[in-house]
């Protein structure tokens, strides 16, 4: 039944040939590829985390090129990492991933000391904030 198990009712709708190829595929994967995609995971979420870095410092500055800056890392993150997987090989590419994810990763450490400092103002900030919002109702 499709609704105790929805994968009966997809399954259904793709063509016989096709599940052999993507079986006879899984199967004839290579172990050092499925390894090298968790690494590419973690650096992307390393990466992931250095943007977030980025746009919170753009908030915090009230800048918004830190937003723009963002944006353009994640895009030369994304097209160096396809265009050496293409012309050159994936272990090349996964090793520039690593490279700027070991950098973007210092860099999001780094940031820490500077919102650390932040605390007191923006505790102070959000509370006239709230009392603000009190009187005006």
């Amino acid at each position: 039944m499709a609704i105790n198990n929805p994968g009966e009712a997809f399954a259904a709708m793709i063509p016989p040939e096709t599940l052999e190829t993507v079986k006879a595929l899984m199967l004839d994967a290579n172990p050092a590829h499925v390894y090298i995609g968790i690494l590419e995971r973690v650096f992307a979420v390393v990466l992931h985390v250095f943007m977030t870095v980025l746009v919170f410092q753009g908030v915090v500055q009230k800048k918004w090129w830190f937003f723009v800056l963002a944006i353009l890392a994640h895009t030369f993150f994304n097209f160096v990492a396809s265009i050496i997987a293409i012309y050159v090989n994936i272990y090349v590419s996964e090793a520039a991933l690593l490279i700027m994810a070991v950098a973007a990763g210092w860099y999001a450490i780094k940031s820490k000391e500077s919102f650390q400092m932040l605390e007191g103002p923006i505790e102070q900030s959000v509370t006239i904030q709230t009392e603000q919002q009190g009187t005006a109702e």
